[in-house]
């Protein structure tokens, strides 16, 4: 969850430069990717799980909100909405299904 969390709110912060005109373009080398993944994970050790679903569910707020004052959709906020969002959130379904299951005491595979 501290993940997708932190990838929306990365992708509020690029939607919004953007909008203010401040939009250095897109760093996607898999080296760069990889480098926010590792310290999204070092940052995620630290943090309670309660915590990271209020994280979660403010940056998922902030993203939205970023995305509607958007006076215009152009192809790369377009890129990093729906790479942030949706088809993050399609990659990592498995595990937050599994992730929802053990908080709940279900067990994996559990609904």
């Amino acid at each position: 969850m501290y993940h997708l969390a932190a990838w929306m709110d990365d992708c509020a912060d690029q939607l919004e430069a953007m909008r203010l005109g401040t939009f250095a373009g897109r760093v996607d080398t898999k080296a760069w990717i990889d480098e926010q993944n590792r310290l999204q994970f070092v940052r995620s050790r630290e943090i309670e799980a309660g915590v990271v679903r209020g994280y979660l569910d403010r940056s998922r707020v902030r993203m939205l909100e970023a995305w509607r004052l958007l006076p215009e959709v152009t192809a790369e906020a377009w890129e990093w909405f729906e790479e942030s969002g949706p088809l993050h959130y399609r990659k990592h379904l498995e595990d937050l299904r599994l992730w929802s299951g053990d908080l709940h005491g279900s067990g994996p595979g559990e609904p």
